[in-house]
């Protein structure tokens, strides 16, 4: 049963989440007592329920929910009879974690050079499908989208207009999907009726009803933008067609019952059909895909000049922020941080954070924005590169290799950012996380000096051990004296507040210290378990995983690398030195060890 995990969010039940999924599979109309979910579907079977798009639901929190929910249907004894599959892309940090370490996980895999070209030669199926699927990637490495066609969407995106027009777009990511919405444009009115035939069926209305007819039909590409917007910020209330009759430029032009509930809303069913941007599926009008949605969203977020600057502010000049506490006033910018001071919170807002997922629509934004105003988006990309520490040299230089337009200058300095911090001595108050962060972002980009960064850690582990500012409670304490002195100045008594930083400080520290520890240790796990790391990365994240690791973990981390070494993602030369170091770490479970 294929469950979108929208259909998860406020649903009273699990059940009724299901039963609702699986009755929009059949006709608009039907519906599904939950209760038929609730036993399992013969003696001896099972229930296996694909929970796909959890990364399509957008608010975080939601997110959260729909995950606690099937984890702890999981664990629920009477649920025996259900199987689930939970699909995602770019989960955030710790997202999955709420099934727990037995639950496996698996990573799609980018294509490599030879896929690429197998996916061609079956795509384009002509007698002389293998030279044209060689010219086809001849042409990849030539227009510089072959790191692109490793993700298997876009490739199949670039063979449909490969195969459509006999050449690619020259440009960026943003130019990919230009093309391909604008082949499904062609292709949606080569299969559907024409606009004159689609109102004939308002003529009997009269002429004021057809003119408003072809006014929707002229603003229907920024009324489809516009929901896709309001889709990716979190509103799914309301249906494609539900939309567009609430707009000024597609409402009905009368209130007579039968035009108003039935023929209007045929037309716009029919329009939106038409604009090949939305298909018909089990359930109503869909977006082909996800990022084709955000593609829109972020086109209608940069219609305008002024639109453009405040989605620019939002994304980028709004991240800029202070670690808490008097005594750690430096900037910087940060995707899931906000600013520590209640005042400038509250004047400025708090933005949402930027996922691994949101990484996507901010390409498209800043590709638009760069049409718009090259200088002044460089210029910002430019100071997130060079002064945003690593959080920012991670933004920065996954967009560029996302096929994102970044000038190389700024690609260079977000690469020597997110070098200095993933190689800096250890008297540089460089916390753990940043420190693993830094490492992931260069073997991301197949930067070597990943590695090395790994390889440090190893041989020090005490490079890592630094309390990050953020778990302190004491100086989120400071930063809020420090915003009330003009009141204090006034009102003295307010200084009261000062008392628990005298003794709640040496306590905090080391709680913070314990928070920073498990923290960093779950940086380092995720990537050691990432199987799109090659083996040289991985069995280095896992001996730094290991040194850092304290004397009760020992024998759960020798299992960790004896069960790593079985993983056939891994060379023959990685899974036997893994299985050396599952050795070695048994011998020593028992030996102090200095991280307690």
């Amino acid at each position: 049963m294929l469950v979108p995990a929208r259909f998860l969010v406020g649903q009273p039940s699990l059940t009724d989440a299901i039963a609702a999924a699986v009755a929009s599979e059949l006709t608009p109309v039907t519906r599904l007592d939950p209760d038929l979910f609730a036993l399992p579907p013969t003696d001896g079977a099972r229930w296996l329920v694909l929970v796909d798009g959890v990364d399509e639901v957008p608010d975080i929190s939601a997110r959260r929910r729909v995950l606690r929910t099937i984890a702890g249907f999981m664990r629920d004894g009477d649920a025996d009879h259900y199987r689930f599959v939970v699909a995602t892309r770019h989960p955030a940090a710790g997202e999955l974690d709420v099934f727990g370490s037995a639950v496996p996980r698996y990573t799609l895999l980018p294509f490599n050079d030879e896929e690429i070209t197998e996916l061609a030669a079956g795509w384009f199926g002509v007698p002389d499908a293998d030279d044209t699927a060689a010219r086809f990637t001849g042409l990849l490495r030539r227009t510089g989208y072959i790191d692109l066609a490793r993700v298997p969407l876009i490739a199949v995106m670039l063979c449909l207009l490969y195969q459509a027009h006999g050449e690619l777009p020259r440009g960026r990511r943003s130019d990919v999907y230009e093309e391909f919405i604008r082949h499904l444009r062609t292709r949606a009115t080569e299969r559907y009726d024409t606009t004159e035939q689609a109102e004939e069926a308002l003529k009997r209305w009269g002429g004021t009803t057809v003119e408003r007819g072809r006014r929707t039909m002229d603003h229907l590409p920024s009324l489809i933008e516009r929901f896709a917007a309001q889709r990716r910020e979190g509103e799914t209330s309301l249906s494609p067609v539900d939309f567009l009759a609430g707009q000024p430029e597609a409402e009905c032009p009368s209130e007579d019952l039968e035009l108003r509930d039935h023929a209007w809303r045929r037309f716009l069913e029919e329009a939106l059909l038409r604009s090949g941007l939305l298909t018909r599926r089990p359930g109503g009008l869909e977006f082909p895909h996800w990022t084709v949605l955000e593609y829109l969203a972020a086109r209608h977020r940069t219609r305008d000049a002024e639109a453009c600057s405040a989605e620019l502010r939002r994304l980028i000049d709004r991240r800029w922020t202070k670690a808490p506490g008097v005594f750690f006033r430096h900037r910087t910018w940060s995707m899931s941080r906000h600013a520590t001071d209640p005042l400038i919170a509250l004047w400025r807002g708090i933005p949402a954070p930027i996922d691994r997922t949101d990484m996507s629509y901010a390409g498209f934004v800043l590709d638009a924005a760069r049409r718009r105003d090259p200088e002044g988006t460089d210029r910002r990309l430019l100071e997130v590169a060079q002064r945003g520490g690593v959080e920012g040299g991670t933004f920065v230089a996954l967009q560029a290799r996302s096929g994102t337009a970044v000038p190389d200058e700024i690609s260079t300095a977000a690469l020597s950012t997110l070098v200095a911090v993933a190689t800096s001595p250890p008297t540089r108050a460089v916390t753990g996380c940043e420190r693993v962060l830094a490492a992931d972002t260069l073997l991301r980009i197949d930067d070597e000096r990943g590695v090395t960064a790994l390889e440090d850690i190893a041989k020090d582990p005490d490079i890592i051990d630094v309390v990050d500012p953020w778990n302190l409670r004491s100086h989120h304490l400071q930063s809020l004296l420090f915003a009330l002195i003009p009141l204090i100045l006034y009102w003295p008594q307010l200084a009261v507040l000062s008392l628990p930083l005298i003794f709640f400080g040496p306590f905090d520290h080391v709680r913070a210290r314990s928070i920073s520890r498990r923290e960093t240790i779950a940086a380092l796990g995720a990537l050691f378990r990432n199987p799109v790391f090659r083996s040289e990365a991985r069995v280095q994240a896992a001996r730094a995983l290991s040194a850092f690791g304290d004397r009760r973990g020992y024998r759960s981390m020798a299992s960790s690398l004896a069960k790593l070494a079985e993983d056939s993602t891994l060379d023959a030369v990685g899974r036997a030195r893994l299985l050396k170091e599952s050795s070695e770490l048994e011998q020593e479970s028992l030996a102090p060890h200095r991280h307690r």
